[in-house]
């Protein structure tokens, strides 16, 4: 080989080489930077962080997977905007957040959306919903499942619509009571 392309590949010079390992501040793990700023092992450790789990929410940065929408999501935002209410989509917020934020006549109700035909529609509520409701103070977040559902909370017909949280009663709470009872470490009362 020639003299100068040893020269040349030593070092920053050689594109296949890798950066030293560095400690993870989190866990302790060495780790394989991708870069020379990436301080961290994983995006989990990046949030167990104080200081840098500020700055990554502020620049959008999450430490789960992305939450999935129910199939139904679309057709019911579609119906309620068709019916003249105002909606924003917070389903991408995860952590038990309801899907919806619905306006419609001067009123604004939380809208929680499932999808009848799956099992996880079925189920009812998850952990982190019931968590979500346990430590909200506005009003009751409607369940939706179906267009029809849309168009009665645009009605203000809420009271056939089942609702959680919020000074409410929790009426899928029958549906739910091993959840509470995993939430709470205490069983309930059948």
């Amino acid at each position: 080989m020639a003299e100068g392309y040893k020269t040349r590949m030593l070092g920053d010079g050689n594109p296949n080489r890798r950066l030293a390992k560095k400690k993870c501040p989190v866990c302790g793990a060495m780790f394989a930077p991708l870069s020379h700023l990436t301080v961290h092992c994983s995006s989990d450790c990046a949030f167990k962080n104080p200081k840098r789990a500020i700055t990554a929410r502020k620049n959008g940065m999450k430490s789960n997977r992305p939450c999935r929408r129910d199939l139904n999501q679309n057709a019911i935002v579609d119906a309620f905007r068709k019916l003249g209410a105002g909606v924003i989509d917070l389903s991408q917020q995860g952590g038990g957040c309801p899907d919806l934020i619905v306006s419609h006549g001067g009123e604004t109700y939380l809208v929680e959306v499932k999808n009848p035909e799956t099992y996880y529609g079925r189920s009812g509520l998850s952990k982190s919903q019931i968590a979500w409701a346990s430590e909200w103070r506005g009003g009751p977040v409607y369940i939706v499942y179906t267009i029809e559902d849309a168009l009665a909370i645009v009605e203000r017909r809420t009271e056939d619509i089942k609702s959680f949280g919020g000074g409410s009663t929790c009426r899928c709470v029958e549906d739910c009571k091993w959840i509470i009872d995993e939430l709470t470490d205490k069983p309930t009362n059948n």
